[in-house]
């Protein structure tokens, strides 16, 4: 088993900044294959209490997305980050192991 740190991709689309204001460090999240995305068959989303907060980075999503093997991942938020004067988007930092 290998584990993985990641921002997750995506968090400033489909109204996903409100969602990611509420999550907390610690939180756990779901690791979601979506083999019907438009954009990348390797698509893996980030889901929080059944919400989409983003997806993996395509750089890694096709290696996870193959160990995966079409099964969901459980996985936690390590921290949220932004949400300052300077930088006001907000991001997740997770870890998940497969």
């Amino acid at each position: 088993m290998k584990t993985y740190c990641c921002k997750v991709a995506g968090v400033t689309f489909e109204g996903r900044q409100t969602i990611i204001a509420r999550i907390e460090s610690g939180d756990d999240i779901l690791l979601i294959p979506d083999p019907d995305n438009l954009y990348d068959s390797n698509a893996v989303k980030v889901v929080w209490r059944e919400k989409c907060v983003g997806f993996i980075p395509r750089e890694l999503n096709g290696e996870i997305a193959v160990k995966m093997n079409g099964c969901s991942t459980p996985g936690f938020v390590m921290r949220t980050t932004g949400g300052t004067e300077d930088f006001p988007t907000l991001g997740l930092e997770i870890e998940f192991r497969i």
